[in-house]
């Protein structure tokens, strides 16, 4: 009965089952044609990108273009890249699907599909879109029959007729929209929402820079749908073992109670742990910055100090942004996200932002600390500087006094008639000046460069106590915390690590935040974990 209303064509849709089995076609051959030109697709952006890295493309460059289109609305790309997957939240586990449409047609055809079949009642559907094409966007939702509303809080005002007008904005205009900050509206038959997610452009023998590129999503209740629309083609985050983990039915979206929105949230959470490899990168780029100082130091670091302090001030505003995104999760004025296992999962998605947020954070005062360090070697300099010049001045001392009495003139000075009085004289020179320099020698004014190491600057008795004392401590273990704390930390003789609250909480939340790699059945008990 629902098929009747299929536009023609629709049977040719090239969709294929991830086993493999082909069904829509009449051939597996077409389907084979199908995703080798999605791959071709790919691999053109892919050489495209690599082109524009090959033209040299600088740090000052890149931030220059980040700053020119972040008030700016979202661009449009010509060819996007869209996957449908589909998948289940049954008691069996039943295997989903991946569909990769090599052209605008065919992702018509498959929405026109999915939009003509019953709604379904353990079925999950998954529209991901990397690139903005309106054309497209409007398409989708007249097929899905979205009903477009008015907020006219977010546009702006015309004059019509000596009237002040707002402008109608509908979902299409709300993801072409350039948002600083999360945003959540609903329009009647969909909810839209949206947030940032950072992205990574390499530069040779640089600093990569990290930018924040929207993403908007696109929630329908009644069909069990989720659209998510990428601002660029080819972002850093991979969704494939995603889609592999929904497929397979091993995800915690999988579970029997949860629903569409639960994807929403895995979503996030693989958003916000693609962001942390990035804040690891700086902060080994830091490490070196400060093993290079400590080799060589100078002045010339403070340039990629700046510059990598600037990178985490865009990860730690990327985290802000994310808590407040599950604070509006949580706050649920819509009474749209009731879900418990939806609440919980958003609960750890808030812990890692915070968790992320500190990383920043941890980096950025090093990134201060190394500034720092900078400045106290530059004003070390300009002191060594002077320190040679009030050297230079002092040994000169002697022979400006000695000048300064025999250039007098007095009409009786016995030096001046004496034979030698010129040879007494720069043979005072030289010993007054040695004179001058061991005083100042004497009294610490002037030192040798000593050695950087530890027992350099500590006395050999107080070094040697210090080892002594952690022998004794390291052997006998923990003595003076146990007997304070009441607590046993040893275990068949050996010394156990006692573990805070904080560190417990850091080992047991990536593991309930990673829904890609947890199964139904172990995060059953997600809440009393």
């Amino acid at each position: 009965r629902h098929m009747t209303r299929v536009p023609p064509g629709l049977e040719t849709c090239g969709m294929v089952d991830l086993g493999g089995t082909p069904s829509g076609r009449d051939s597996s051959e077409e389907a084979g044609v199908s995703r080798a030109s999605a791959k071709s697709t790919r691999n053109r952006h892919a050489e495209t990108v690599s082109a524009v890295e090959q033209k040299g493309e600088t740090f000052k460059s890149l931030t220059a273009s980040y700053f020119e289109n972040k008030h700016q609305d979202v661009g449009e790309v010509m060819v996007p890249v869209v996957t449908y997957t589909e998948y289940s939240t049954s008691a069996d586990v039943v295997p989903g699907r991946v569909v990769e449409p090599a052209s605008i047609e065919e992702v018509l055809e498959l929405v026109a599909e999915v939009a003509y079949r019953p709604p379904p009642v353990d079925t999950v559907a998954w529209f991901h879109i990397e690139g903005i094409n309106e054309h497209l966007l409007r398409e989708i939702m007249k097929l899905l029959k979205l009903r477009g509303a008015v907020v006219g809080d977010l546009s702006s005002e015309h004059q019509s007729g000596g009237k002040s007008k707002k402008a109608k904005v509908d979902t299409v205009r709300m993801i072409q929209l350039r948002h600083t900050e999360p945003t959540l509206r609903w329009f009647g038959t969909h909810l839209y929402l949206s947030m940032q997610m950072l992205d990574r452009e390499n530069i040779e023998d640089d600093i990569p820079v990290v930018s924040d590129q929207q993403v908007s999503f696109i929630y329908v209740p009644n069909r069990r749908m989720v659209v998510s629309i990428c601002e660029e083609v080819g972002s850093e985050s991979d969704f494939n073992l995603l889609r592999e983990t929904l497929v397979n039915g091993v995800s915690t979206c999988n579970h029997q109670s949860s629903d569409a929105t639960m994807l929403l949230a895995v979503l996030a959470d693989k958003i916000l742990d693609d962001a942390f490899p990035f804040a690891e990168e700086m902060g080994d780029y830091l490490e070196l910055l400060s093993h290079a100082m400590i080799q060589k130091p100078g002045t010339e670091y403070s340039t990629a100090a700046d510059k990598i302090r600037m990178q985490l001030w865009r990860m730690r505003r990327f985290a802000l942004r994310l808590r407040r995104l599950a604070e509006t999760y949580m706050e649920d004025s819509l009474q749209v996200f009731q879900n418990a296992r939806f609440r919980e999962y958003i609960q750890v998605v808030d812990k890692q932002s915070v968790s992320l947020e500190e990383h920043c954070a941890m980096y950025i005062d090093r990134c201060r600390n190394v500034l720092e360090r900078i400045e106290a070697h530059q004003n070390k300099k300009t002191n060594d500087t002077l320190l040679v010049l009030t050297i230079l001045t002092a040994l000169m001392l002697p022979v400006q006094f000695l000048t300064g009495v025999w250039g007098m003139n007095f009409s009786v000075m016995p030096e001046l008639e004496m034979d030698y009085g010129y040879f007494l004289f720069w043979a005072l020179v030289p010993t007054l000046s040695g004179f001058t320099y061991w005083y100042m020698r004497h009294k610490g004014m002037v030192t040798t460069q000593m050695d950087d190491t530890v027992g350099s600057l500590l006395p050999k008795k107080m070094l040697q106590s210090i080892v002594k004392k952690f022998k004794a401590t390291h052997h006998d273990g923990a003595v003076g915390m146990r007997n304070l704390m009441h607590i046993p930390m040893t275990m068949k003789g050996k010394p156990k690590r006692r573990m805070s609250a904080a560190a417990t909480s850091r080992i047991v939340t990536p593991n309930l935040s990673r829904a890609s790699l947890s199964t139904p059945a172990s995060l059953g008990n997600a809440g009393q974990v």
